[in-house]
């Protein structure tokens, strides 16, 4: 990075602040010392800019997408890296950033406050990604993930992350210089705070947001009416970000939604809000309710009737956030029962010397290698390529790095007994804040089905002829013969492995990087198949579909570990041979699950048990309440 010079920088505060006092003999009124200091932050924002040469490589076609097809871009197998300029220069602010995280005003602190905010804008740390010129950092991915690590260290991690990633980046992304002006700046300088509402209360109807928004007559401001459920910082926010339905189209004999996003400042009015729930000063949630409040029209974030578009910017990277959170969790559960097991341990019979702990510890580590492995290859992907599609790897990022977060956790509660049932002790906290990531605003379950579906929309758009003619052998004899012999191997669970990825990979990663390409040829034949048995029925079979996406999660964590475990080895980093130890372990774990779930795909629903759940649940249902009598019932 390129420092700019500006051409009074070599001028001291002092000289600044007496040539403005030179000015006047008389006496400085508040007026003008306000004025005063107005001027020397503007002094310091200017001579703090720092030039962000941002040069990226053209797109490339999207990875995980491509997984469903069989192909696999070695060019990820290189693992993205931060020049040692840009590496120095983010260490640097990070220490700076540590320093104001451990004040205790700041990392205990279980409630917003105007003295909360400006500790961190003093920092620095509000606007992340805005505008050097507004006071902001203008952060990449990479470094704005790094940062979250940092910021995932106090009680109000979630309320500070969901305004940086939800509401100063719908605003850096998607709203006009004068709402970046109007609003921007506030949350920089910590004067204001913002919310993000997306949930609604169960719709009574299809509809996807309930909440509408309804141009008055003079087309110069919108009447605002709903509800929004569960929003972060609700009840302590300035300004909101509303998603609300604007128009309705009839396209195909269906109604569609056509969404609008607004900015809504509290002090429009008719807004209000009750707080909900608060779990340990992990988070705090609200309910906000809006009646007939105005929002005048260049208040619109984006373009009119295309909500869903800032939306789809937003969310990526948001739920890339999930992983730097989820890392710190479970580097906070490592180290703490690392040390209550050293301490806990006396001679001769030390425990942590047990396979017990060990190897539960080892798993712990493999889990959090594979969460920072996957953030940062995502992060790379984003910085180093032009408008890289990454909404599958930025959502399994957030699948992943929740569940790990949360069965580690689980796992660890299990493990050292009763004392974790008190509420303050430290493995129940780290409990409740992975559950809190598992469910905040998004669904695991219906993510992983979310995956699922897109790269199944992808891959159908490329092998739609093929699949036409593979539901249709009889009228096309010759293609289904040539297909039977051209995957006669996929039918015995012995896929050709002819992408050789082991090239791209240090010589040791041979066995781990074949059974990466196992996992990948196998998806491809899974696809197939599942499109050939149902077709367009697909998006229904939502049981092999959760199983689809879970697969390529697994996939996708093996690739970011063999390309930093071979990075790591490769340039000689520290602890780099365990490193290889632990990129081997998950992928020999990960191979395991995804063939088991894959042949379940592979074989059919006959094998499963599903339609026997279908069956016994649909009663359920019908009687609304669980029916089988009890045990020692008789009828005699």
């Amino acid at each position: 990075m390129l420092k700019i010079r500006h051409k009074f920088a070599s001028v001291s505060k002092l000289s600044v602040i007496r040539h403005l006092s030179s000015q006047s003999t008389q006496p400085a009124t508040k007026e003008t010392s306000e004025y005063d200091d107005h001027r020397l932050r503007e002094f310091e924002r200017i001579s703090n800019i720092q030039q962000k040469v941002k040069t990226k490589k053209p797109q490339k076609p999207p990875f995980v997408k491509n997984l469903f097809l069989g192909i696999f871009d070695t060019d990820l197998l290189t693992y993205p890296e931060l020049t040692n300029e840009q590496l120095n220069n983010l260490n640097s602010k990070i220490k700076q950033a540590e320093m104001i995280v451990q004040q205790n005003e700041v990392k205990e602190c279980d409630r917003i406050s105007k003295d909360f905010l400006k500790r961190l804008a003093t920092g620095r740390l509000l606007g992340l990604q805005g505008s050097q010129l507004m006071g902001g950092r203008e952060l990449s991915v990479t470094e704005m993930c790094r940062f979250t690590e940092v910021i995932s260290d106090i009680n109000l991690k979630n309320s500070v992350i969901n305004n940086e990633y939800l509401g100063v980046q719908t605003l850096v992304k998607c709203g006009s210089d004068n709402l970046k002006r109007k609003y921007l700046q506030k949350i920089i300088d910590g004067d204001s705070l913002s919310a993000f509402c997306t949930v609604e209360p169960l719709p009574s109807k299809i509809d996807v947001f309930g909440v509408t928004a309804l141009r008055s007559a003079d087309g110069k401001t919108w009447l605002l009416n709903g509800q929004k459920k569960l929003v972060i910082n609700g009840s302590d926010a300035d300004f909101y970000v509303v998603v609300a339905t604007t128009n309705y189209i009839i396209r195909d004999e269906i109604r569609e939604q056509k969404f609008t996003a607004f900015l809504v400042e509290r002090d429009f009015g008719g807004i209000t809000s009750s707080r909900q729930s608060s779990v340990d000063g992990v988070f705090q949630l609200s309910d906000v309710v809006f009646e007939n409040t105005p929002i005048p029209s260049e208040n619109i974030i984006g373009i009119e009737e295309e909500g869903e578009n800032v939306l789809s910017t937003v969310y990526p990277e948001y739920r890339l956030s999930t992983g730097p959170i989820c890392s710190v969790i479970l580097k906070n559960l490592i180290n703490k029962a690392t040390e209550h097991y050293i301490n806990a341990s006396k001679a001769p019979n030390f425990l942590y010397e047990t396979d017990a702990i060990r190897i539960k510890m080892g798993e712990f580590l493999s889990s959090l290698y594979a969460i920072d492995s996957m953030v940062y290859l995502t992060a790379g992907l984003v910085d180093n390529y032009e408008n890289q599609d990454t909404e599958l790897e930025s959502t399994i990022v957030k699948v992943f790095a929740s569940e790990q977060a949360f069965m580690a956790t689980s796992s660890c509660l299990d493990l050292i007994g009763p004392e974790t049932s008190v509420d303050k002790h430290w493995c129940n906290q780290l409990h409740k804040e992975a559950l809190c990531q598992v469910t905040l605003n998004d669904n695991n379950d219906n993510l992983k089905i979310l995956i699922a579906l897109f790269g199944l929309r992808y891959a159908g758009q490329k092998i739609n002829t093929l699949v036409k003619e593979l539901r249709n052998p009889l009228f096309n004899a010759t293609a289904a013969l040539k297909r039977m012999w051209t995957h006669r191997r996929h039918a015995d669970d012995n896929p050709k492995l002819d992408l050789f990825l082991y090239h791209h990979l240090h010589p040791s990663c041979v066995q781990a990087a074949q059974r990466l390409e196992y996992c990948v040829l196998r998806l491809q034949y899974a696809t197939e198949i599942f499109f050939t048995r149902y077709g367009a029925e697909v998006i229904n079979k939502h049981s092999e579909l959760r199983l689809l996406g879970e697969c390529v999660i697994d996939i996708y964590a093996m690739a970011a570990c063999l390309g930093r475990a071979s990075r790591s080895y490769c340039i000689g980093l520290q602890h780099s041979d365990h490193e290889m130890t632990l990129a081997a372990a998950f992928t020999v774990n990960a191979t395991k699950r995804v063939k088991s779930k894959l042949l379940t795909i592979i074989d059919g629903p006959f094998v499963t048990t599903d339609e026997n759940f279908r069956f016994v649940s649909e009663r359920l249902f019908n009687c609304k309440n669980y029916y089988p009598v009890h045990p020692l019932t008789r009828n005699f």
